[in-house]
């Protein structure tokens, strides 16, 4: 296999249309639908693409307008992305897990022309912001619903638009509007996560995107017959860049999933070669498979995953090292990469060639990258952000000599391996003047079968402490066991032998950290922390702010007693 492009292309529309006219007939896309398997041609995708593009145009979509999208991941998701960059207009994707407030917000903020949504969700979640909205963004749909009296706001079917041109030519051109786009034109609007703060809306250009895209793609070797099954939203530039436009550079297959919760059912069906993930995603898999008994069956791992699948890839935080030697063990590759949205998000990747334990892989070709004296990982190169959209100060405050301030602390090694060490913002500071990376204390309590989440606090406290959330599971085995009896799950976990297991079990974890590092109080939590609860990101990072504000009385209770 052959990439389709080079290093001085302006747009991932370029080897797009480059694959629509080489491999035209040839299968690019399957989508999961209900029980159906619809599967699409590179010319397909592309003819749909230039009809959308033009409709754009039609609703009075022009240069350097804003289109928001707050859309599940789906086929015409792929089409209006890359028919906004067609348009040359500016995508704005909005996570779907957002609250219509949050939505309407970075809407307004964007300045967005039109809306594009998804489905009703997020109609009803929209209908009390319509008003807010109103006379400023027009209001489109991807799927048709029935509407309800109570919508303050009327969506038109965007599928509406595009059959309205008819079936001759459209009124646009391909080669017109690819040589009017310059790479340095604002391709996309991407808001942060807002883990310790506001979303700020990061620029990316189309050189950005497709410079990192091209980049990342040729870290690994070629496979004639990859297939990548993604199921991390595209509203997020983790997939978008490592998922679609990625497949795009190599000119592969793309399969979607029906759902977010039927990816193994739906690794069955597509059987795919390649899966970029989280950590969750690969730790749920993991205890999935423990409690069903065949950890130790060898290649158990490869059959739920399809019976095809060479290589995973993992992003966003740090994997738990039982899950590692799990993957290494059953003889499948799993890489940890590291990134963050302002560069594209790719920073650095692990390969089959180069790879560390513990680290999170080498810079990609043309990212340069240094330590501060403060442990702060700098990033240079041309995958770097504009800045962030009307807001020169937190620009100014990132971007400083031609340097990312990316916020995370690491070290490199004279190999050139990157390690990430945690968080600059979340380092807890103990009233002894002690610096504490939770982040590392994390990892090392998420090793353990009995607990699936951990959260250190500590700021400004005499010493460290930990919300726990326990595996239901493996905690009703070892209840049993232990002949311990409770019918209800807050008795379970506040009887004194179950917390007398989980004070053994971290100080069997922490016996190797200093004295200021030991969790000296913990709190088991009744459930797992969500993204649906606003207690994580996209990606699975906690939102530490609100995770502490919504657990505040628990965590005062540990230091009380």
């Amino acid at each position: 296999m052959e990439l389709v492009a080079n290093s001085s292309m302006k747009t991932i529309l370029e080897p797009f249309f480059r694959n629509a006219s080489k491999r035209g007939d040839a299968k690019a896309l399957t989508a999961l639908a209900g029980n159906q398997v619809l599967q699409y041609t590179w010319r397909q995708v592309a003819t749909e693409v230039v009809r959308m593009a033009a409709g754009l145009r039609e609703i009075g979509v022009e240069p350097g307008d804003r289109v928001a999208t707050v859309a599940d991941n789906s086929y015409q998701w792929i089409v209006i992305d890359l028919a906004i960059g067609l348009a040359r207009a500016v995508h704005v994707p909005i996570h779907t897990s957002l609250s219509g407030e949050q939505i309407a917000h970075q809407t307004a903020h964007s300045g967005a022309k039109i809306i594009v949504l998804g489905d009703k969700v997020q109609a009803d979640k929209l209908a009390t912001q319509a008003e807010r909205l109103a006379g400023e963004t027009q209001f489109f749909a991807l799927t048709p619903w029935r509407r309800h009296l109570k919508h303050a706001l009327a969506p038109v079917l965007l599928a509406d638009v595009v059959a309205a041109l008819g079936d001759g030519p459209v009124p646009l051109n391909v080669d017109d509007e690819l040589a009017q786009l310059q790479a340095s034109d604002l391709a996309t609007i991407v808001y942060t996560s807002g883990t310790s703060s506001e979303p700020k809306g990061v620029m990316l250009s189309h050189a950005n995107l497709a410079g990192n895209a091209l980049a990342t793609a040729a870290t690994y070797e070629d496979e004639q017959d990859e297939l990548r099954l993604v199921f991390l939203p595209f509203s997020h530039i983790y997939a978008r860049t490592c998922d679609l436009y990625t497949w795009i550079c190599r000119g592969t297959q793309l399969a979607l999933v029906r759902r977010r919760d039927s990816v193994l059912d739906d690794c069955a069906v597509v059987r795919p070669t390649v899966i970029n993930g989280v950590p969750v995603f690969y730790e749920k898999l993991y205890r999935r498979l423990r409690e069903e008994g065949v950890l130790d069956r060898p290649g158990m791992l490869k059959q739920v995953l399809g019976g095809r699948i060479r290589t995973c890839f993992s992003g966003g935080a740090a994997l738990p090292q039982h899950v590692i030697k799990f993957f290494r063990q059953q003889q499948l590759a799993l890489f940890e990469g590291y990134g963050l949205s302002e560069a594209a998000p790719v920073v650095t990747v692990s390969t089959r060639q180069a790879s560390k334990a513990g680290a999170v892989g080498r810079p990609i070709e043309g990212v340069d990258l240094r330590i501060a004296t403060d442990g702060e990982i700098l990033v240079r190169g041309p995958y770097v952000m504009a800045g962030y959209w009307q807001d020169p100060q937190a620009t100014n405050a990132a971007l400083v000599d031609g340097w990312l301030q990316t916020g995370d602390l690491g070290s490199v090694d004279n190999q050139g391996f990157l390690t990430i060490t945690g968080r600059k913002k979340e380092i807890l500071v103990l009233s002894s003047g002690k610096n504490i990376a939770p982040a590392y204390l994390e990892r090392l309590l998420v090793d353990s079968p009995l607990i699936v989440q951990a959260v250190v606090v500590g700021d400004g406290r005499p010493f460290l402490a930990a919300l726990i959330v326990p595996d239901p599971v493996k905690l009703k085995s070892e209840a049993r066991e232990r002949g311990i009896r409770s019918f209800t799950r807050r008795g379970l976990v506040s009887h004194p032998r179950v917390r007398d297991l989980y004070r053994h079990e971290i100080a069997r974890l922490s016996k190797n950290l200093s004295a200021h590092e030991q969790i000296r109080a913990f709190h088991l939590l009744l459930r797992g922390l969500s993204l649906e609860e606003g207690e994580l990101t996209p990606k699975g990072s906690f939102r530490r702010q609100a995770i502490t504000a919504k657990f505040a009385d628990d965590i005062a209770e540990m230091y009380a007693s």
